[in-house]
């Protein structure tokens, strides 16, 4: 909000300026430089808390805190953020993420590390499942990262490969009618290298009010990576921005 407000001001100066007295070309170009760099230099944090309540995890609280800079003075701000979940069944999470945009938004780069401890209590699968009122604690601990570059190859479409790692260490207590964990998945490492695909057309990453979002995500985790398992995943996802 402050870097908006500065930038109305310097539009409201340069406004005022044309019915001025006419000033030195050197000195607009002195004065609005350093108008740019006092913006570029301006950092936005955003608290966010989210109370939750279910009957799988409990009551708790979701936090997350971000900052907003533009260390290059390019369209898009950097971002920076942590986020954390605990509740009052001894479930935590604490994640770290960066974005970046260099080259003049040519190059976008995400990275981010969570490690997590969720306690749920499993009902089984199935809408009518919570109604037998009978549940088995699921204890899953483990840690996950996430490497993303995407490169700019046609006007507002990025591609570029992701790299995940997602450690998993899952136990039980007791059984539950009909509902059986295989052994070999109760501890789980997934590890490999991915393609997005990315079709970006929003006025605003953070408050959309214009334009589209579109994602084609393909992970492949291989044994050469770490994988206990080989398979493919494919995500599709579109989301339209249109006001009201």
């Amino acid at each position: 909000m402050r870097a908006a407000l500065a930038l109305f001001a310097l539009l409201g100066a340069a406004c005022a300026a044309q019915g001025a007295e006419p000033v030195d070309s050197n000195e607009e170009i002195a004065a609005t430089a350093e108008a740019a760099h006092q913006l570029k230099k301006e950092v936005n944090f955003v608290v966010l808390p989210v109370p939750r309540a279910d009957p799988t995890l409990g009551a708790g609280l979701v936090l997350s805190a971000i900052a907003l800079y533009n260390p290059t003075g390019g369209g898009r701000p950097w971002i920076t953020g942590v986020g954390g979940l605990a509740t009052d069944n001894k479930s935590r999470a604490l994640a770290v993420f960066q974005k970046a945009y260099l080259m003049q938004d040519k190059l976008r780069l995400t990275a981010a590390v969570s490690d997590f401890d969720i306690r749920m209590k499993f009902f089984g699968i199935g809408e009518a499942a919570g109604t037998r009122e009978e549940s088995i604690p699921i204890r899953q601990q483990g840690q996950a990262v996430l490497v993303r570059s995407l490169f700019q190859v046609a006007a507002n479409v990025y591609a570029g490969p992701t790299l995940r790692y997602i450690a998993l260490q899952t136990s039980t207590q007791g059984t539950l009618a009909g509902v059986s964990i295989p052994a070999g998945e109760l501890d789980l490492v997934t590890s490999g290298l991915g393609l997005m695909l990315e079709v970006d057309t929003r006025d605003n990453e953070q408050n959309p009010q214009r334009g589209s979002y579109a994602t084609l995500d393909a992970n492949f985790p291989r044994q050469g990576f770490g994988s206990d398992r080989n398979y493919e995943q494919y995500r599709l996802r579109f989301n339209r921005y249109q006001p009201l």
